[in-house]
């Protein structure tokens, strides 16, 4: 389990990959009418509390397994709110996905995701990063531009 005080403490001798949640690990692009700004939602509430329906990107979710079993550290990084832990946990645990540690916001934290994110790898991870998967071009091109590798996810019914 991750120490949180000194995450690099366990540090793992071949690396770490970061990947997304919604829209990489889970298709959730079923549900983007529930976003706010899409004239339906002002908050993520409803957008969030669809979330257990969300098919599983099976692809993901078995190279995440290889990953896994060879020895090298995942860590969901997500923009969810801590509010979401147990869906999210729950969700996890039902498509069987292997990881090391779920990584979600504060729940009074609104920064953009790329800033949210980037901080936390920086912070925790600078020198041990294998790769970065995401869905969201903003949060791709601003990993890109701090030097790490990062690949773009389509998560799609």
């Amino acid at each position: 389990m991750e120490n949180k005080e000194n995450p690099s403490e366990s540090t793992y001798k071949h690396g770490v990959v970061f990947i997304d949640f919604d829209g990489c690990i889970s298709i959730c692009n079923w549900r983007e009418s529930l976003l706010p700004g899409n004239g339906i939602s002002k908050t993520y509430g409803p957008f969030h509390a669809s979330s257990p329906y969300d098919p599983p990107n099976k692809w993901l979710i078995n190279m995440m397994a290889s990953m896994f079993a060879s020895g090298i550290k995942i860590i969901i990084l997500t923009g969810r709110m801590e509010a979401n832990r147990n869906i999210s946990s729950d969700w996890l645990r039902i498509n069987n996905v292997k990881y090391d540690w779920l990584e979600m916001r504060k729940d009074d934290d609104f920064r953009p995701s790329e800033i949210f994110k980037a901080e936390y790898v920086e912070k925790f991870y600078k020198e041990e990063v294998l790769m970065i998967f995401d869905d969201l071009s903003r949060v791709i091109d601003h990993f890109k531009s701090l030097g790490y590798p990062t690949f773009k996810v389509e998560a799609k019914v």
